[in-house]
């Protein structure tokens, strides 16, 4: 039963540091201390645990062969190593902290030691997470890590065998040192090969994306390529999940769609898969639950860099991309004239200047606006997040209205100098503006001509026409 009674202070980390014994290879990291941000030690909010946080410094002579690994690759060996550390937690008695597992609630600190198949980001997504990073990186000096955990709280009167089983002494001072003993030993128990690996995949995706624009491209995926993500409590956004559990088709670029070939030299391998061109506009299409959706996170996801494992490290985009989607929001100032050309009762401003809250398809055409002005290399959008009436013209549209199709057949070279990508399965005469097709069936791609396309689409909608006037 716990005991409501006033807990003893918590001592301040930064204070203890000097009593933490020296370990050759692994010392406090003190030129990076932010007192309250990176260093601390604080009762948690039920006070039955110590949660702490210490940047600490692992020398690089735990691993000769570090001398020999790319700099650009560095982040590739912090990642790798973070996650032989996680796996180690539960083996290493002198580790147990970092996934607060002789705690009360260890569930409360999983997240320290969730797995992350993201060796970096270009976004900000995953702070909680124990990643590769500007808290966590490697230079000449060696591997900076911040390293986050619990321990029991000493509670007078609260159980004091909590946990005992695991040899768990619940100081502060031991749990420390006991981390600057053992983190050397983690780091130096990583197989080399997968170290090695990890630097030269991720060199690799950093010289593929600079690459892309000298190829005329905007984004490669390779064969093979894994885009389905599996979900997590602390992984719940797609470009940080994990590969999909269970049945993951594998992508692969149909031959009518003219596969290319981009070289990994540091892997020491040639991919072949799909180019997405500059300018081009590019049709994911398919029915219900084909992957379509999947396949344009991977695409976004192509800005990040992945370790062997996630599925993902053979696709590359560049980047400054936009994803355009509706949904109401704010639009003051925004300029939607390409698509309006009066405003609808109720909106105040100009087409070049609205003001006020706009409706899902002023959202959109704000959303485009601002890609095209900022000169984005590519506009990603999915038919299942779209206004779709800003897309595609019907029997009842206004006059003063054009959709994205109406541009694209009389306005095209808008467009000039950004791809337009986008997943649908009934925007037909939108698709058939597309310079490329791509067909999911079954989760397995294929090319469509986009004149077959349009000669399918003719026949369909001349079917349709006739049961209307001969039902």
């Amino acid at each position: 039963m716990f005991i409501s009674v006033k807990p003893a202070k918590v001592p301040g980390l930064s204070d203890l540091v000097p009593d933490i014994p020296q370990n050759s290879g692994c010392i406090p990291d003190k030129i990076r201390f932010r007192p309250g941000a990176n260093i601390y030690s604080v009762l948690s909010f039920d006070k039955t645990s110590v949660q702490f946080s210490l940047p600490i410094l692992v020398k690089p002579g735990f691993i000769p062969e570090f001398y020999g690994f790319s700099p650009e690759g560095y982040d590739g060996f912090t990642a790798s190593v973070i996650e032989h550390i996680k796996r180690s937690v539960p083996k290493d008695e002198r580790l147990r902290a970092l996934g607060g597992l002789d705690t009360v609630h260890p569930a409360h600190y999983s997240v320290n030691t969730e797995p992350v198949t993201v060796i970096k980001t270009s976004h900000g997504s995953g702070q909680r997470l124990w990643m590769a990073g500007a808290d966590n990186f490697t230079d000449e000096k060696g591997l900076h890590l911040t390293v986050r955990g619990a321990l029991p709280a000493a509670v007078p009167g609260s159980d004091r065998a909590l946990r005992q089983s695991s040899g768990y002494s619940g100081d502060l001072k031991e749990t420390v040192a006991s981390l600057v003993d053992g983190l050397p030993d983690a780091v130096a128990g990583i197989p080399v090969e997968k170290a090695e690996e990890a630097v030269s995949i991720s060199v690799d995706q950093k010289k593929a994306r600079s690459l892309l624009a000298d190829l005329g491209l905007v984004s490669f995926i390779a064969d093979g390529s894994l885009p389905a993500r599996h979900f997590s409590d602390h992984r719940s956004n797609f470009r940080l999940a994990g590969p999909k559990y269970g049945v993951n088709i594998a992508f692969r670029c149909p031959k009518n769609l003219s596969p290319i070939e981009i070289e990994y030299k540091e892997s020491g391998y040639t991919l072949s898969g799909l180019g997405i061109k500059k300018s081009e506009v590019f049709a994911v299409v398919g029915s219900n639950a084909e992957g379509k959706s999947t396949f344009l996170q991977g695409i976004i996801s192509g800005t990040d860099d992945h370790l062997p494992g996630d599925g993902r490290e053979g696709i590359v985009t560049v980047g400054r991309g936009s994803f355009v989607e509706t949904g109401g929001r704010d639009i003051s100032g925004s300029d939607i004239s390409l698509f309006f050309k009066s405003l609808p009762p109720g909106i105040s401003g100009t087409p070049k200047r609205v003001s006020g809250t706009g409706s899902g398809s002023m959202v959109m055409a704000a959303g485009f606006s601002e890609a095209l002005s900022k000169q984005s290399p590519y506009i990603l959008f999915d038919e299942d997040r779209s206004a779709t009436n800003l897309l595609v013209p019907n029997c009842i549209q206004c006059e003063d209205v054009s959709t994205l199709t109406d541009l694209l057949r009389e306005r095209r070279e808008i467009f000039s100098g950004t791809s337009l990508i986008f997943a649908a399965a009934t925007m037909d005469l939108l698709i058939a503006h597309s310079d490329r097709i791509m067909r999911f069936n079954n989760h397995r791609a294929d090319g469509i001509l986009v004149d077959e396309y349009r000669k399918r689409l003719h026949r369909h909608m001349t079917e349709i026409a006739s049961s209307l006037i001969n039902p």
